[in-house]
């Protein structure tokens, strides 16, 4: 249906453009291959009788002059290659055709001669004569000369492209249609026969494109017509030899066609179909067909069945070239002369057509004609029903094997992504993810505890199907996924069910994996500020993206208590892994960590990380500058240690962000940033009626610096709503704050915290609340614009690439908050 409704269109804009379209006679020729434009190409019987009596013979009814043009055969190239038409005339090219002897060649010749190209006809040297071939257009030897070759033999080759040089000045258009099969098992054709297909087929055309490409390199112009067959693109029981031959011109053509399109020479591949033998040669001398059914065979070999030669000679009025003269028959040995042999099929195929091949040769040799006119040829061009029906299933069933089969190699797909992506990636190292340590570590791993690689199989799949475009994933990917997901949960059942003592490590990290690849969900579109440069480190965008399966999480305790801890786990990378994984746990609730930090790295400036440029320095000493005015607490000097982390790695973001010299990678900054986030994490700052003013600040702050982490320093993504939720216990210190003490003796550091707690709710019900606290804030400190706020916050804990667009948009927002209650006054 929708291939008529195109073909409608299609001809309501040629009729509009083309008044002879409003013909109703008139069909647009846009699709050699279209069963219904194709028609053409193929006659009824009548439409071959009418033909066959009428048709105009160079020499006979229809003498040949420059002044005269062939006749039209009513089909033509699409548009879109550029075809010579009364519009675009041609120009008269020189051809060079080999295979000439044969119904194709002799067409084509007789196509261009009748449109007024010069033509040099190669015949067999092994079987025609000099005579024969300069005797075939006697009324025209200007543009006509014929000469002998074997395509097989190098220096004949040679020999016939210089002499059409030099009997017409230059060469354009090189055409082969030599070639040949033997009909057979495979098996039964010998190693002379197969040898001499492939010279004749294969050899025989690189013979020709290497002897021509230098002339046509040179003049930066050339044009190849090399005919090819339906058995390039398919297997014919009974052809198989033959369809090697084939196969390889197609792949030497295209990969040809790559090296030389520079130089303006193009080439194109036709595989007609069965070809009717609807042209007349009239008083053409054919050579001496006598001795051609055994030129390139063996004795075990006989000529093509000739039972319906006579009807088609009758009809073609040439009785010289036999009906498939192109093809030879083997004896079939006994293992194969069953009927119903598939070795048999080609054969079949024969007889049962006999004279009423379905794709007229003329036609053929007209759309030759203008293929080698035209502008812009196709790669490959399918002539008639038959071979665009056989190569189209052939193409529709591998692309249904494919469909079928593409999903053997995911789990190997889904292991490659784990090594490149997801291990090192949590675990990150200088140089390479393919050699970071942690793959080597955890594969072993793998090989000695099967739980592991089916449960990171199923990780990683579905971190493909997050990441990636999984239009293409189908049941079979999800089953796939399933059955890891199973079996991982089957294994782990096993392993807990007989433990005894410490469970090994690939356990624990199996059950951490389960529990942080739960439901998966997309970002939401609002954004309520820049991605920060770290988004990504540590793979937190991806983890972050799944939902907690909480049901995992009470096994994940107690194996871990029955390891002793992380200082349990001896696999290289997994107390780390399973650290940050504690990290972001609570992170997701702003609650203490259940493990203290194994290890303490060294900061960045003292290990010489991080090596400050001006403006580094500037913003070093700018930032936490604020702070140095809380009183000290017990709890405000964990503070300040976590403080001076955060400090340390927002520098090192800003240098990777300005690209200066010094600037640290982002994976060295992953121990830092863990450190000053569990570091912040563990302050012990809790709302308490028994607080006192400094105690309570610490609580703010803490909040107020896990909002800016989640901004720019362990950034979760939004689905997480680790922000909004920290932005409400924000709101619940900042209430207890305001009751309880006077604000503004750390006026300040609260309008800092008030501004992220903004940021933090944007877009949801809780941030009306911040904006009235900044606004009365705000007045009391005397600040009356954004710079000002700015700059204040500049001196906490604030990085401009990222969090100075949401600033400005709270600002905005506060004093068109303010504008709006003012008028609505004004109006009462």
């Amino acid at each position: 249906m929708f291939r008529s409704q195109h073909q409608d269109e299609l001809h309501s804009i040629v009729t509009s453009l083309l008044p002879e379209a409003r013909n109703p006679n008139y069909r647009p020729f846009n699709a050699v291959n279209d069963n219904n434009l194709d028609a053409d190409l193929y006659l009824d019987p009548e439409d071959t009788q009418t033909l066959s009596h009428n048709a105009i013979s160079p020499l006979q009814s229809y003498p040949v002059s420059h002044s005269q043009a062939r006749p039209s055969l009513g089909l033509s190239l699409p548009l879109t290659t550029n075809p010579p038409s009364p519009s675009n005339p041609p120009t008269p090219k020189v051809w060079l055709i080999f295979g000439a002897t044969g119904h194709m060649g002799r067409s084509i010749c007789k196509a261009a001669i009748e449109h007024n190209d010069s033509v040099c006809c190669v015949g067999q040297a092994n079987s025609d004569t000099t005579a024969t071939m300069t005797n075939w257009y006697p009324n025209c030897p200007e543009r006509y000369t014929g000469l002998l070759c074997d395509v097989r033999i190098r220096s004949t080759v040679q020999t016939a492209v210089q002499g059409c040089i030099d009997a017409f000045g230059r060469l354009d258009i090189v055409a082969n249609c030599s070639g040949y099969g033997i009909i057979g098992a495979c098996e039964d054709q010998d190693e002379f026969e197969i040898n001499n297909q492939f010279e004749t087929n294969f050899m025989g055309t690189l013979n020709i494109i290497q002897l021509t490409l230098p002339y046509f390199r040179q003049r930066r112009w050339g044009r190849y017509l090399i005919f090819s067959s339906t058995s390039g693109a398919l297997g014919v029981p009974g052809l198989g030899p033959y369809c090697a031959t084939k196969y390889a011109v197609e792949g030497l053509v295209e990969s040809m066609l790559y090296e030389v399109e520079r130089w303006g020479i193009k080439c194109t591949l036709l595989e007609p179909g069965h070809m009717r033998r609807d042209d007349v040669h009239g008083n053409i001398q054919s050579p001496d067909l006598g001795n051609l059914d055994h030129a390139y065979t063996t004795a075990t070999t006989n000529a093509t069945p000739s039972g319906a030669d006579a009807t088609q000679s009758a009809q073609s009025g040439d009785p010289h070239l036999p009906l498939f003269g192109h093809f030879r028959i083997t004896h079939p040995s006994p293992p194969y002369q069953t009927i119903d042999s598939p070795a048999n099929h080609a054969r079949r195929i024969l007889q049962w057509i006999g004279s009423q091949q379905p794709t007229s040769v003329s036609r053929t040799a007209e759309l030759s004609w203008q293929l080698a006119h035209c502008q812009f040829p196709p790669l490959r061009l399918l002539l008639g029903f038959y071979a665009v029906d056989s190569v189209r299933d052939r193409l529709k069933s591998v692309m249904e094997e494919i469909e079928d089969w593409k999903y053997l190699h995911f789990p190997v797909r889904v292991l490659d992504y784990a090594l490149n992506n997801t291990w090192p990636e949590t675990v990150p190292a200088k140089g390479n993810a393919l050699d970071n340590p942690v793959n080597k570590a955890w594969l072993q791993t793998c090989l000695e505890y099967p739980v592991m690689m089916h449960g990171l199989l199923y990780a990683a799949s579905m971190q493909m199907s997050f990441v990636g475009d999984s239009s293409e994933e189908g049941p079979i990917v999800e089953r796939i996924r399933f059955a890891h997901y199973s079996e991982t949960i089957k294994q782990v059942y096993k392993h807990i069910s007989t433990l005894e003592g410490p469970p090994p490590d690939a356990l624990v990290l199996v059950v951490v994996t389960l529990a942080v690849h739960g439901r998966a969900e997309k970002e939401p579109a609002i954004k309520c500020h820049p991605k920060s440069p770290l988004h990504k480190l540590q793979f937190l965008h991806i983890y972050g993206s799944m939902h907690l399966a909480l049901e995992h999480l009470p096994a994940l305790m107690s194996l871990l208590q029955r390891k002793g801890g992380l200082a349990g786990v001896t696999t290289y990378g997994m107390a780390e892994t399973l650290q940050l994984a504690d990290i972001y746990f609570a992170t997701l609730s702003c609650v203490k960590p259940h493990f203290s930090l194994m290890r303490e790295p060294p900061s960045l400036l003292a290990s010489g990380k991080l090596k400050l440029d001006p403006i580094a320095a500037a913003l070093m000493s700018e930032l936490l500058s604020g702070f140095k005015d809380l009183h000290p607490c017990p709890c405000g000097q964990d503070l300040n240690d976590a403080l001076e982390w955060i400090r340390e790695v927002t520098v090192g973001v800003d240098m990777f962000h300005r690209n200066v010299p010094g600037a640290p990678a982002l994976y060295e900054l992953a121990p830092s940033i863990n450190t000053g986030q569990s570091k912040m994490l563990t302050l012990d700052a809790t709302i308490l009626s028994a607080n006192s003013e400094d105690t309570s600040v610490v609580c703010i702050c803490r909040m107020a610096s896990l909002i800016y982490n989640d901004i720019v320093i362990f950034p979760c993504p939004e689905v997480q709503r680790v922000k909004i939720r920290a932005g409400g216990m924000l709101r619940e210190a900042l209430e207890y704050h305001f009751e309880q003490f006077d604000f503004r003796q750390h006026a300040r550091v609260l309008l800092w915290a008030t501004v992220l707690g903004s940021i933090a709710t944007s877009f949801t019900p809780g941030q009306p609340w911040f904006l009235r606290r900044l606004q009365w804030q705000a007045w009391e400190l005397g600040i009356n614009d954004w710079p000002s706020l700015q700059s204040l916050c500049s001196k906490f804990l604030w990085w401009r690439p990222v969090c100075d667009e949401p600033g400005l948009r709270i600002w905005n927002e506060m004093v068109t908050q303010v504008s709006s209650v003012a008028v609505r006054r004004a109006s009462d």
